[in-house]
């Protein structure tokens, strides 16, 4: 009992403290910032089933969300952005009311989502207190909406109670989206659009990075190439531009970064570049070590053999586990913990990037008989050399390919976002596609779904 009364306490902390406007002092009292941190707070829990911060003191909350203002996100899905906004620390950076419903209502329109019918909207309407009563009882630690491991029938529980919970969320704070504070700007006549907060913190953004550095890889065919002339083709490199030029940048303010499999991580975290976008598999393991937008495209799971070979016939990928010959990947990649698991003996030491592991597979003088990859990589280096290697049948799995970026860097990421979402909407996608993947040996790929930009 004593310990849930702890927990409670904390609930109603994390969900107050910031009415002192991100620790100002002498704050005049709760505004509508506060408010919506309050918000972000109640949401997070709901869908990730425990609190945003840890500390059973205000102090001890406080600590943790200026050492670790990004909490993780593993089951907000479509929802986690608009907490992200609102969990801001700095109330000036914190998702005004009208982007908050905006976003709450573009979640509703997912299309994977049960229809949740929403309210109309009260015109005038008399705010209710939102203080709590120290005497009411908190909800449970665990959230009602989503339960870690839950699959199936669970993951349809997760998307209705999602629906319900957002439409309740519109539907009780209807007083404050219409009465909330105005969009930074406004002046409240109308004669002006509104600035809103995340527009500022992309202006902000902008004006600091008047180059895009762009992590690319350098030695994937068709997919992204370091020609002779020191320029990248591909359509790595023709989505990266795409992008950028929906960000408002010229073409000669794109500047390419070579990376490979094991470096992009840290090329982004020693601000080497500002986004990857080098076949970057979007998976939980990642979570935390980079920010993902995508999918977009996706990718199968095969090998890379040789065509001819005195001593192995290897046409499928029960032959090289029955062989037990040496398979080659790159270092970092998702394919050395998948080849661990399912027992295939990897070469060693493992290449920095696959044409590496393609020059190792050419030497006859190796017992590199494999290179295990994406099909859409390694189908380049079958194009490029259809004489010497072939590609595999598609085994089981599929990789989804995301845009990278820094853990917490909203602002970018948003836009990245919307990008992503205009290229493959617009058609722009299936140019790129034709342009350099249609004369791969593959099985013809559609553009992804737009992006929902979770972490």
């Amino acid at each position: 009992h004593g310990h849930a009364g702890v927990r409670h306490s904390t609930r109603r902390r994390q969900r107050l403290m910031v009415r002192r406007d991100s620790f100002v002092p002498a704050s005049p009292g709760p505004t509508p910032a506060a408010d919506l941190w309050a918000l972000g707070v109640t949401l997070y829990e709901m869908a990730e089933g425990r609190l945003p911060f840890r500390g059973h003191e205000v102090w001890e909350v406080q600590e943790d969300i200026r050492s670790a203002p990004e909490p993780p996100y593993r089951y907000s899905g479509p929802l986690a952005p608009v907490i992200q906004g609102l969990l801001d620390p700095d109330k000036d950076h914190r998702l005004d009311a009208a982007t908050a419903e905006a976003m709450l209502r573009e979640v509703l329109r997912d299309p994977d989502l049960p229809a949740a019918p929403l309210p109309e909207q009260p015109t005038q309407a008399a705010a209710p207190d939102f203080t709590p009563d120290p005497e009411q009882p908190a909800a449970p630690e665990e959230s009602p909406v989503v339960r870690e491991g839950e699959q199936g029938g669970g993951r349809r529980g997760w998307k209705t109670g999602l629906a319900v919970v957002l439409a309740a969320v519109l539907a009780g704070g209807g007083w404050y989206f219409s009465q909330g504070d105005e969009p930074s700007g406004s002046s409240g006549s109308g004669s002006e659009p509104a600035v809103t907060a995340a527009e500022k913190r992309w202006e902000k953004w902008r004006s600091a990075n008047e180059v895009l550095r762009v992590g690319v890889k350098a030695d994937q065919p068709r997919l992204s190439e370091k020609l002779a002339d020191g320029s990248f083709e591909g359509f790595d490199v023709s989505m990266a531009l795409a992008i950028a030029e929906a960000l408002g940048y010229e073409r000669d303010d794109v500047q390419f970064v070579a990376v490979n499999s094991d470096n992009r991580s840290s090329m982004l975290t020693h601000l080497q570049v500002d986004m990857v976008v080098a076949s970057y598999s979007i998976t939980d393991q990642r979570e935390g070590e980079v920010d993902f937008v995508g999918p977009y495209i996706y990718a199968g799971r095969t090998f890379l053999v040789r065509k001819e070979s005195a001593r192995y016939e290897l046409d499928s990928s029960a032959d090289i586990k029955k062989e037990n010959v040496a398979v080659c990947t790159a270092l970092g990649s998702t394919y050395v913990e998948h080849l661990k698991e399912e027992k295939y003996r990897i070469y060693e030491p493992q290449p920095a990037g696959y044409e590496g592991c393609v020059e190792k597979l050419l030497n006859k003088s190796t017992d590199v008989y494999a290179v295990a990859s994406d099909d859409i990589l390694l189908a380049g280096h079958a194009y490029k050399r259809p004489d010497d290697v072939k590609l595999l049948e598609i085994g089981a799995g599929t990789e989804e390919y995301g845009i990278a970026m820094r853990p917490g860097d909203r602002a970018l990421k948003s836009k990245v976002c919307e990008a992503l979402g205009q290229v493959i909407t617009s058609g722009e996608w299936k140019a790129m596609y034709d342009e350099h993947l249609s004369v791969l040996s593959l099985p013809r790929r559609g553009a992804p779904n737009p992006p929902k930009c979770a972490t």
